[in-house]
């Protein structure tokens, strides 16, 4: 199901999700209690790309060992609906997880159940969002600069770190 535009849809679980046709979301997602190996994250990769274009417009990600950034604007999917963000998450997380489920010979849930977003009210807020992404391995010392970071996608060559 598509969100309408202009039309703001509320859920709550144990986070709440709030979304608006037409917005940028910062949403961060969590592995189960393990970490991702280099292979699994190129899996997470893949499956993003998969779907950018299609069903959302990537602006950043950034694939951690225990966790996944995105900054992603969902697409149209009929004239005056977007494609529901939970959908989308769903798609990504499900068919990650199988794979690497796959390739670790193992079952069940893989992602935490509910993953944390946040429309982006405005451009300092994008900005300041963009920013804390790109910086995240660099915080966490697993490079210097975020270009040098293996599994940071940045699918706008307008935006610079």
């Amino acid at each position: 199901m598509g969100i309408p535009d202009n039309e703001l849809i509320k859920r709550q679980d144990a986070l709440p999700i709030w979304q608006f046709a037409g917005s940028t979301y910062h949403v961060e997602f969590t592995c189960r209690p393990h970490e991702l190996s280099d292979q699994e994250k190129e899996i997470v990769r893949a499956v993003i790309l998969n779907g950018e274009s299609r069903f959302f417009d990537l602006i950043l990600g950034c694939i951690m060992p225990d966790h996944v950034h995105l900054l992603i604007r969902p697409n149209e999917e009929r004239p005056g609906q977007t494609y529901d963000l939970g959908r989308i998450m769903k798609g990504i997380k499900g068919t990650s997880g199988r794979e690497i489920n796959r390739v670790r010979g193992r079952a069940g849930m893989f992602w935490k159940e509910e993953s944390y977003n946040r429309i982006i009210r405005n451009s300092a807020e994008f900005k300041e969002t963009f920013h804390y992404i790109a910086n995240n391995p660099v915080v966490d010392g697993l490079c210097s600069a975020p270009e040098d970071y293996p599994f940071m996608i940045l699918a706008r060559p307008d935006l610079r770190w």
